[in-house]
């Protein structure tokens, strides 16, 4: 899923994954229809199509349970969690503690990682920002720990977006740059150009305006 994710093809990710659905005659439950279940909800998630998203959830968590595999019930609370992200931010919440919990029992670090991630992501939307710091940062040491570039800008993009509110706009900067340097060694173009887009706000913040336009035309270019 990954793979797709980094190089933004999500309307081919979605369209494929449709048309597998589309073609299998077989309704019984399966390791690969979860997986792809998941894959959906990423993509459909990006593409800011929240109710298909939340279908796709809800039945990525109706197979898995029916499975009872512990690591695909996690990532169908993960689905979930983004499944409401747009509609019940406390119901996200839910979900999202949810599937930290099993994948700490797990000792998963990769999907821990993610869900981490996430839950800090809910609760910044959340107004609940100690509880973000937390998570962002834990997130991170984890995804330093199993060298994951990904996931490494993904959690230093969210304690840089603390610092931005915080009034901290150098030390945004700094973690930003961090951010960008781990997306730009994955070749991950859509998060390269989504920080250099809040790089640019950033400094526009802090009355740069000159780096505020370089940083938004590098976005654009990315």
């Amino acid at each position: 899923w990954m793979y797709w994710h980094i190089r933004g093809k999500h309307q081919t990710a979605k369209n494929y994954i449709n048309l597998f659905f589309g073609v299998t005659e077989n309704q019984n439950s399966s390791l690969g229809k979860c997986k792809a279940l998941f894959n959906l909800h990423v993509a459909t998630f990006t593409l800011g199509e929240f109710a298909e998203t939340k279908a796709a959830a809800e039945r990525h968590f109706a197979m898995a349970t029916s499975l009872g595999v512990d690591l695909e019930i996690a990532k169908s609370y993960f689905s979930l969690a983004f499944g409401n992200f747009a509609s019940d931010l406390e119901a996200a919440k839910k979900y999202s503690d949810k599937s930290v919990a099993i994948f700490r029992k797990l000792k998963n670090d990769y999907w821990l990682g993610f869900s981490l991630w996430q839950n800090g992501l809910i609760n910044l939307v959340r107004g609940h920002l100690i509880q973000a710091k937390d998570a962002f940062a834990e997130s991170l040491t984890l995804f330093k720990k199993i060298k994951d570039k990904e996931g490494e800008g993904c959690a230093q993009s969210g304690l840089a977006m603390l610092e931005f509110i915080a009034g901290k706009y150098d030390l945004a900067i700094d973690k930003y740059q961090s951010a960008l340097s781990a997306f730009e060694s994955v070749g991950d173009r859509p998060e390269e150009a989504r920080v250099l887009s809040e790089m640019s706000w950033t400094y526009l913040a802090s009355r740069n305006t000159v780096a505020a336009r370089h940083y938004t035309l590098d976005s654009i270019q990315a």
